[in-house]
């Protein structure tokens, strides 16, 4: 989750019934047998939630009863609308390179411009 959660930081999570998920959302889930990943809810489509971390390409597909809670940070600085429509086409476009077997999507001008604008923070 760079660089909204950086490395050897501690994250408060908040579990519970009466949560409501949304968009922008940093979530932590189980996913697979990877164990907790904490990354940020990107689109619902009924009980399906598709999550990226911020400086991730790729997007898990899992469903409402793996979550475990909404992580609370201080200064989420990409929660905005400009944000996840660009992480949501990187995702995107990171499936299309993969069906291309284009081997090295972080290389590709698409990346690098979300690298540039949204995640290059020290």
């Amino acid at each position: 989750m760079f660089p909204t959660i950086k490395a050897g930081e501690y994250v408060l999570v908040l579990t519970g019934s009466d949560i409501q998920f949304c968009i922008g959302d940093i979530v932590v889930f189980r996913y697979k047998n990877e164990g907790f990943l904490i990354h940020r809810l990107l689109l619902k489509q009924e009980q399906i939630y598709y999550c990226k971390g911020d400086n991730s390409i790729g997007m898990e597909m899992i469903g409402e009863e793996n979550i475990i809670g909404v992580a609370k940070i201080q200064n989420d600085f990409l929660r905005t609308q400009e944000f996840i429509l660009a992480s949501l086409k990187v995702a995107e476009l990171s499936n299309l390179h993969k069906e291309n077997h284009i081997n090295s999507f972080r290389d590709s001008v698409e990346f690098k411009q979300y690298w540039e604008k949204f995640l290059n923070r020290q």
